[in-house]
């Protein structure tokens, strides 16, 4: 989900496609299997208000929001965890962490702001 949020963060402010920015900037399981879109419960993302012809509002428009940014530049720590089930939110982790510890070893920080995977 971090490395899916540095993508969303390095291609701007504006309102993205997330769907398909990552599926070109990212290779694997983050860009099709959706947990990126668990990022609103933290409140890094926000979903852009549209209504598709068949009523749905989930159209895959997101943008970036303060808070991630603040988070993706390593000014805030952030609950490590959230707490769902069947996507209803049930609290936060008590346990924090920092943008770098989320990465874990297998991601390195520099590497992902640069661009590089």
């Amino acid at each position: 989900m971090i490395q899916a949020l540095v993508a969303i963060h390095r291609a701007g402010r504006g309102w993205q496609h997330v769907p398909t920015l990552l599926s070109e900037q990212i290779v694997g399981p983050t860009t099709r299997g959706g947990d990126w879109s668990k990022l609103i419960f933290w409140g890094f993302i926000e979903p852009k208000p549209v209504k598709r012809e068949d009523g749905s509002d989930r159209a895959g428009w997101w943008r970036i929001t303060d808070h991630g940014i603040a988070f993706v530049s390593g000014a805030i720590r952030v609950p490590a965890a959230v707490f769902l089930y069947n996507q209803v939110f049930y609290g936060f982790d008590s346990k924090t962490v920092s943008v770098q510890e989320a990465l874990g070893k297998k991601f390195r920080y520099d590497e992902l702001m640069a661009g590089g995977k």
